[in-house]
């Protein structure tokens, strides 16, 4: 990160952002401390992760042995932890970042998953039977691709109704 091309800016990380279940007093009262300067909206990702380079992605991966490493990793590395629950879409950078710093990092590979999202937003679009043709001439990602150039194994968002067409 920063990655602009796959919509993973810094500012996901130095934009503070609410736990899901923050109440509505605690939203409210640091909204005034932000208005009346005593808190900022920003921060700065570099206090809370010192050394550490962040790193953003895509949330459908494989972990393999990388599981052990991130349970070690939370437990012992609590600042880090707690600085990702108040980032925008923290599963897609937390688990890249503490991967992307670890010895395990040789290991990483590109995305085996299509998601289309040439209509932007924030979800890519469904897979529907108009899809099927397009599978079946491209099998891989071009090269000039920003996951590079490779197999296709995978592909989402399907529809929760859509168990005949996979």
């Amino acid at each position: 990160m920063p990655a602009d091309d796959f919509n993973k800016p810094i500012s996901r990380l130095n934009n503070y952002v609410f736990p899901s279940n923050a109440s509505k007093f605690s939203k409210g009262l640091r909204k005034v401390l932000v208005k009346i300067g005593a808190k900022s909206q920003e921060r700065n990702y570099k206090t809370y992760l010192g050394n550490f380079k962040p790193y953003g992605g895509s949330t459908w991966w494989h972990l393999l042995e990388a599981c052990t490493l991130i349970i070690n990793f939370m437990d012992s590395e609590t600042r880090v932890f707690d600085f990702f629950k108040n980032t925008a879409c923290p599963d897609e950078s937390i688990f890249h970042t503490i991967i992307g710093n670890s010895p395990v990092a040789s290991n990483i590979s590109r995305s085996l998953t299509y998601a289309d999202w040439s209509k932007g937003g924030s979800s890519p679009l469904n897979i529907s039977e108009a899809y099927l043709d397009f599978f079946k001439i491209n099998t891989s990602f071009p090269s000039s691709s920003g996951f590079g150039g490779g197999e296709m194994l995978f592909a989402r968002k399907f529809q929760d109704d859509s168990g005949d067409l996979i």
